[in-house]
């Protein structure tokens, strides 16, 4: 009942707020108290109750969004005798000081009696008093503010607590004697989410001491991250009904059995998965002279590992591995570095098959960045590659997901290869690298959604310049002929067309039947494929996806 009575206290159940935003607000913060913010709202709540006494039509002064009770008490019959500031506090049931630069806590709210809901969110406090708070209190919002330290606000005499919400805050632990049972007895609804908390079995048998818990929210710490973070989570707390806003099924509870005997894994995995990169202009491929035997256009991507990260083997499958044959590599060599040790096993003159020109290193390992494998010009590149790298410093890789972006680079070069020299029966053509430029960036900036419960990211993204524009790029659209004649009628139809006569009719067997039927879609396919292809623009586009390894059992 507690949690259908309070899922909708829940502050930011529907927008977790970005990590830009937070900074803003709380730079705008200035010191204060209560008192001057409070009297403040209730003069000008005043000056609208002595109004609405006289029967004036102006309307209420001030924003009334500070309290729910607020419209409800000018809307009241008034009598001759205007309402008193202390009647106005007893009143009062909700009231809502958001980002109004309170520092501190003081005797003012005491007066409120009767309040039940208090939301001090986006304000700079960095402890709360509880003597200075109403003991009738069922809801107190706390979020985005500066605690670092809950110990003082579970001293406090708040026994009729059901929701309490502290996301956005700069919590680190949560340690056992700040959190007790017989002080929140019915306390049904935690927010912790968007902290510094990091050790999640210390956390998870801190909350076992609150009887009545049934929904929390932790998503957005740095173990939120791991990959047993709902399991163990799930099988530690057996009463807890919602979890990050999403039920707890038995479904999960059955998967996660038996998970809380193992220690959850100290580090945090993704995978990088490339597929399709689409749309990419044909380059100039001009043979510079008569030496040269061909030029061919090799692209691959690169992308910078986090600070810290290892790369490893997928860890849910056999998927295939960037740079599966060699380790992580970065930029090629220098342009203009000829190479005559290149074996062309295919015989001919050409550059063979484009991996082939790794083995001449043609690329310089690097430990920090990975690249797919070379592949050769083509309106559609299918790189069906991906990459898994882990962090083991949790709080690293939490900052990684909200302030940095994954930015992978398109890379082009041009190899030219020298014809066969006459007389040689077993050439070695030699092979020069042109020219190695970066077309440009695509940029996956949303990391942060897999700090807030997204399992993997999927994307379509467009190929930018330095100076943040899509590079053009081109695309085959069907053109349908002008000179194309239409389909003659049949026999039958002309018949039908002249006044007065009609059709003739034959029946046709079965066999017959599957002729024509099986002529028809020949004919069909045979004008299918003369239909002309035009070359239109378009923006160069990379479908990739970003995942978050995560286990939901002790069997996965």
């Amino acid at each position: 009942v507690c949690v259908s009575v309070c899922v909708s206290l829940f502050p930011l159940a529907n927008n977790r707020l970005k990590e830009e935003e937070k900074k803003k607000r709380t730079s705008l913060l200035h010191t204060m108290a209560v008192e001057p913010v409070f009297s403040s709202l209730l003069r000008s709540f005043e000056s609208s109750l002595a109004n609405a006494a006289v029967g004036s039509q102006l309307p209420p002064e001030g924003d009334l969004s500070w309290s729910e009770d607020a419209p409800a008490l000018l809307q009241q019959p008034q009598s001759a005798k205007p309402l008193t500031r202390k009647a106005i506090l007893r009143r009062l049931t909700h009231l809502a000081l958001r980002d109004r630069g309170i520092s501190q806590l003081d005797q003012t709210l005491l007066q409120c009696t009767n309040l039940r809901e208090l939301v001090l969110t986006g304000n700079a406090l960095s402890s709360v008093d509880t003597s200075c708070l109403p003991e009738a209190l069922e809801s107190l919002e706390l979020c985005l503010n500066q605690l670092r330290d809950i110990s003082s606000l579970a001293q406090g005499r708040l026994h009729n607590l059901l929701y309490l919400g502290l996301s956005y805050n700069n919590l680190e632990t949560l340690p056992a004697h700040s959190v007790n049972g017989s002080q929140w007895p019915q306390l049904c609804m935690l927010d912790l989410g968007d902290n510094n908390l990091r050790d999640l079995p210390a956390l998870l048998q801190t909350l076992q001491q609150l009887p009545s818990l049934r929904s929390l929210v932790a998503m957005g710490n740095p173990f939120s991250l791991l990959p047993t973070y709902r399991g163990f989570v799930v099988d530690s707390l057996p009463e807890l009904r919602v979890l990050d806003f999403c039920d707890v099924t038995e479904c999960q509870r059955m998967q996660a059995e038996e998970l809380w005997l193992e220690l959850p894994e100290e580090c945090a995995t993704f995978t990088v998965s490339l597929l399709r990169l689409e749309n990419i202009g044909m380059p100039d491929l001009t043979p510079s002279s008569k030496q040269v035997a061909e030029v061919r256009a090799l692209y691959y991507l690169s992308f910078s590992l986090p600070n810290g990260a290892k790369a490893c083997l997928t860890p849910s499958s056999s998927s295939s591995m960037l740079c599966e044959s060699r380790a992580a590599t970065s930029r090629p060599q220098a342009p203009n570095a000829s190479h005559s040790d290149y074996d062309n096993s295919s015989g001919s003159g050409g550059a063979g098959d484009p991996s082939d020109l790794l083995s001449a290193d043609l690329v310089t390992p690097r430990d920090d960045v990975m690249t797919t494998r070379l592949t050769a010009w083509a309106p559609v590149l299918d790189f069906r590659e991906s990459v898994s790298f882990r962090l083991e410093d949790l709080v690293a890789a939490k900052e990684w997901c909200l302030q940095h972006k994954l930015e992978l680079s398109l890379h082009c070069l041009v190899v030219e290869t020298q014809a066969k020299a006459k007389g040689k029966e077993a050439p070695t053509p030699g092979y020069r690298l042109l020219s190695d430029t970066v077309v440009g960036t695509f940029s996956l900036p949303e990391l942060r959604d897999l700090l807030h419960g997204a399992d993997i990211l999927e994307r379509t993204l467009v190929l930018k310049d330095g100076s943040g524009r899509s590079v053009p790029g081109q695309k085959q659209v069907s053109v349908p002929s002008a000179s194309a004649k239409a389909p003659r009628p049949p026999a039958s139809a002309k018949a039908a067309a002249r006044p007065g006569s009609r059709a003739p009719q034959k029946k046709k067997t079965p066999v017959e039947s599957r002729g024509v039927e099986s002529r028809a879609a020949a004919r069909r396919d045979e004008s299918a494929d003369r239909v002309p292809q035009q070359l239109v623009p378009a923006d160069v586009v990379l479908q990739m996806s970003l995942a978050l390894f995560r286990r939901h059992g002790a069997e996965d």
